[in-house]
């Protein structure tokens, strides 16, 4: 049984607040300067707070609405291999907030592209997105993809989300998803572009005709690429980067092992150990 509009955008608005809560509750080279934290300007009067680490393909990770890149601190402790850098979104964090106080994901998508190449980030470049921040990651892929390498996707909606009816808090900007929703559900596939899916394996919606709903939307995104794996979370609820960032450390390295495109995604055996299941 499908969810009506109204229903279907309450869930996801539903979503958006527990990564929220959440959030706000924890505390052509080959890789970028090591152990930078800094910002970045992306436009006049504003900039943006990243903090990279490590060393290898670059994964830049995008959080939910309003969570700032403290969340991913137990993924930047557990990951290998990698360049881990983690941002904040204009008026999230220690990003600058525009002075409108307004964005768009199509907006989002250009502070990335401005960023990546601000911070001297080189490909390959993956990109993780948590929640909202899969939106960024998806439509930036669509619109960019000579520029990404695999994406890892961290309990996103799908391009098939509704859109709220109003614009929603995005730390101290006010995010309307329309234009950006509307672009990623003309889009096509995304290829054989490495795309890991993560999604939670706790209960985390009221009811579980919503929780069906969004097991539908990770399946819809299972499906946009031909090089695909879908990994449930099984002690996770929204934000898994939190309650399980070993799982989402071991599904980075694994995009990050997919190089050249044509390398097919695996299901390690660091997924089980990290209490996560592989799903077709």
């Amino acid at each position: 049984m499908r969810l009506n509009e109204t229903a279907a955008m309450k869930l996801l608005c539903t979503a958006l607040c527990v990564a929220t809560v959440a959030g706000c509750a924890s505390h052509g080279g080959t890789s970028a300067p090591r152990n930078v934290a800094k910002r970045v300007t992306v436009e006049p009067h504003v900039g943006l707070w990243i903090q990279c680490s490590g060393s290898g393909p670059v994964v830049l990770a995008d959080n939910g609405l309003g969570i700032p890149t403290e969340a991913w601190a137990g993924v930047r402790r557990d990951v290998r291999h990698v360049t881990f850098c983690a941002f904040d979104r204009a008026g999230v964090g220690r990003s600058d907030a525009r002075r409108c106080r307004c964005g768009t994901l199509e907006h989002n998508v250009e502070d990335i592209h401005t960023l990546i190449r601000a911070a001297g980030l080189k490909r390959p470049v993956i990109l993780a997105g948590h929640s909202t921040g899969g939106l960024d990651a998806l439509l930036y892929a669509r619109t960019y993809p000579f520029d990404v390498d695999g994406l890892v996707l961290v309990d996103s909606p799908s391009e098939s989300a509704p859109r709220p009816p109003w614009g929603l808090d995005d730390g101290t900007t006010r995010l309307d998803f329309a234009s950006g929703l509307r672009k990623l559900r003309r889009a096509g596939k995304l290829g054989d572009l490495p795309l890991i899916v993560l999604n939670h394996g706790r209960r985390t919606f009221s009811t579980q005709q919503a929780e069906r709903s969004w097991t539908r939307m990770q399946r819809q995104l299972a499906r946009d690429s031909s090089n695909t794996l879908r990994v449930v979370a099984l002690d996770s609820r929204h934000v898994i980067q939190y309650d399980q960032p070993g799982l989402v450390a071991a599904a980075l390295e694994e995009a990050a092992d997919a190089f050249p495109k044509d390398a097919r995604l695996k299901c390690r055996p660091a997924f089980s150990a990290e209490h996560g299941h592989c799903v077709s």
